[in-house]
């Protein structure tokens, strides 16, 4: 009979990950189910997972077991006052701490086990830990100097200060999903005390107006070794922002910001690799750069891209009331204002095809100059597409009408394929369920697409599969 405790160290491991419902293929994500279910969050949190509660009764059982069983309970903890006051009763298990997605701290958690006033007396004691002298930056006055006391921080916003004392007592976090509202701020966070973190995702918290990413500046100043950044529904930012010399893909999703905010984030990240970017509308802000604006700022900033996604399908308009910034064409564009001369300056044009290192693009209707008629605009789509390019997604490509057109547009442009895109490998599509309700559009079925992709050699995907999501 096998005695549990004497198995391998790798088995062990592997059963501990096995009841992880964070380490299940289900599950495995980096912070795309948290994307989603942070905007507008408030609904029923889940009850207990029972696989939790098994890994802490194999923790209980033996030393071997507590070891492997605690390294699991603890790598993803849920954010909560409970864990905070653990982790202070027992420091050793914040160094198991590497994932830390963290919605809302609030008391529909209902897991305190003392008085608010009492929760809160702990609160600041393990606040005067992470604040020598009692003073913490205070980022909304960072231009004055400004400071501000862990009493006060905590009578402001609750949430925040959970959320940030949480942050500063996991100096191991690799991945990391936070709130950043109105008013969130990091001041537990010095400059360095993440050095683990590779992956940060910022959320505004509300349906409309977005937030900043200056919220986080304290987040990226933290994380000297920071390769991904992510935000949803970001809007705006009136401060500089740090360089970011290792971030090699910035993504925004659901957001609406002006060019002077999108030439400061690629300025910051000198080795970016992928930039994608979902416009998020007037719900999300007042300001929205245009795709030919991104088009210059990517040429000049981000030469060497490798990977690209815009999608303005739902910048209801906005982009095209933007006005174009005088100062912006002589510093950036120089002699070669020309491109502008083709009748919409505020679009995508050829002058994209000068992104050389590109490998995938993924682009909406919302980018191109013209509505897409049928299969003789195969040309004009090749024309955006940097030879360079080994899989272009359409998402989506048309509105409603097409019927067809569109099956025979995607056959047109795979048979081009080897004289105008000589690397292009695979096409895929939009889903034909994206426009719910609108009966005069039907996207093709896997049939017709695997008899293109035999037909040209040319894969044509359509859903299900993983998106720019």
């Amino acid at each position: 009979m096998v005695v549990l405790d004497r198995l391998p160290a790798t088995v062990l491991c592997g059963i501990a990950e096995a009841l992880c419902p964070h380490c299940t293929p289900d599950h495995q994500r980096r912070g795309h189910r948290k994307f989603w279910s942070s905007a507008g969050a408030g609904g029923p949190l889940p009850g207990p997972d029972p696989r939790l509660r098994t890994l802490a009764a194999l923790a209980r059982t033996c030393w071997t077991l507590n070891d492997v069983a605690t390294r699991a309970l603890y790598h993803e903890p849920c954010a909560s006052v409970h864990l905070v006051r653990t982790l202070n009763e027992k420091p050793e298990l914040c160094r198991h701490v590497t994932n830390l997605y963290i919605d809302v701290v609030s008391d529909r958690y209902n897991d305190s086990v003392g008085t608010v006033d009492e929760d809160n007396a702990l609160l600041l004691q393990i606040a005067a830990k992470h604040a020598p002298g009692g003073l913490l930056p205070n980022p909304s006055s960072a231009n004055e100097g400004g400071h501000t006391t862990p009493g006060a921080f905590l009578a402001a916003d609750r949430d925040y200060f959970v959320q940030s004392l949480l942050i500063a007592m996991c100096p191991n976090i690799q991945d990391l999903f936070a709130s950043c509202g109105y008013r969130a701020d990091f001041p537990f966070s010095t400059p360095g005390s993440l050095p683990r973190l590779r992956h940060l995702h910022i959320t505004h918290t509300d349906t409309e107006l977005g937030t900043s990413i200056q919220g986080a500046s304290q987040l990226l100043t933290a994380a000297p070794r920071l390769e991904s950044l992510w935000g949803y529904m970001i809007s705006w930012c009136t401060q500089s922002i740090p360089v970011l010399p290792h971030v090699r893909e910035l993504r925004f999703v659901n957001s609406t910001f002006g060019r002077n905010v999108l030439v400061n984030l690629l300025r910051a990240c000198p080795n970016l690799e992928s930039f994608a970017y979902d416009a998020g509308g007037a719900t999300s802000g007042d300001e929205q750069f245009t795709p030919r604006q991104a088009q210059r700022a990517l040429l000049r900033y981000a030469p060497e891209l490798k990977h690209l996604e815009l999608h303005f399908a739902n910048d209801e308009g906005m982009s095209e009331l933007q006005e174009v910034d005088e100062e912006e064409e002589e510093d950036e564009e120089g002699d070669d204002n020309h491109d502008d001369d083709d009748g919409n300056n505020t679009c995508l044009n050829s002058r994209l095809t000068a992104l050389s290192s590109l490998e995938t693009l993924s682009v909406d209707w919302g980018c191109l100059e013209r509505e897409l008629k049928g299969p003789d605009d195969a040309p004009y789509l090749a024309s955006l597409v940097p030879r360079s390019v080994t899989l272009v997604e359409y998402f989506p490509l048309v509105k409603p009408g097409w019927g067809e057109s569109y099956l025979k547009l995607v056959q047109r442009l795979a048979e081009a394929a080897p004289a105008l895109l000589p690397n292009l490998q695979t096409i895929r599509l939009e889903d034909p369920y994206y426009n719910a309700g609108m009966d005069e559009f039907k996207g093709p079925s896997k049939e017709e697409a695997r008899a293109i992709t035999e037909a040209t050699g040319i894969e044509v995907r359509i859903p299900p599969y993983q998106t720019y999501m």
